[in-house]
């Protein structure tokens, strides 16, 4: 089954998820959700992805987005919205949030400022963080994060 994705204009980006038909009652509400997620820009395009696991590590959902934005700050930070966008649709409301972009952890913890043309994104997320009964950002190394990093590979630019 599929779930439907926001389609923001603003960031003119695409995403599709694939969600396992028995993934709602993978997660309840005493377990702690890990969100891997991962943005970037090369020469097909730009892409980002994630993944959504249980506590037992099965993964619940797996996406995939292009966008028109060359930022690859701006992809991470919007992996992450959708990513936390797609838990509050699963009534999802524990998660721990693991990227392998240090300066969007940064940012989004208030540890240092983020670029000026991503305060919007950030402020968007810290806003939809208060959705949450418990919420971190964490930072993984690019080796940790590497099943997300190929997965966010396969997102079609065409699909903008």
């Amino acid at each position: 089954m599929s779930l439907p994705l926001s389609q923001n204009s603003h960031a003119k980006a695409a995403w599709n998820a694939i969600l396992p038909t028995d993934a709602k009652t993978k997660l309840d509400e005493d377990i702690i959700a890990k969100l891997n997620t991962d943005g970037g820009v090369n020469g097909r395009g730009s892409r980002s992805g994630g993944i959504i696991r249980n506590n037992n590590g099965d993964t619940i959902v797996a996406y995939v987005g292009s966008s028109l934005n060359n930022f690859v700050i701006f992809q991470e930070l919007y992996a992450i919205h959708q990513c936390l966008l797609m838990c509050l649709q699963l009534n999802t409301l524990k998660v721990t949030v693991a990227s392998d972009s240090l300066r969007a952890i940064q940012a989004i913890n208030k540890i240092e400022a983020p670029p000026w043309q991503m305060v919007d994104m950030v402020v968007s997320i810290q806003k939809l963080s208060l959705n949450f009964v418990f919420v971190e950002f964490k930072h993984a190394f690019r080796e940790i994060n590497r099943a997300v990093d190929h997965l966010a590979s396969l997102a079609d630019p065409r699909d903008r």
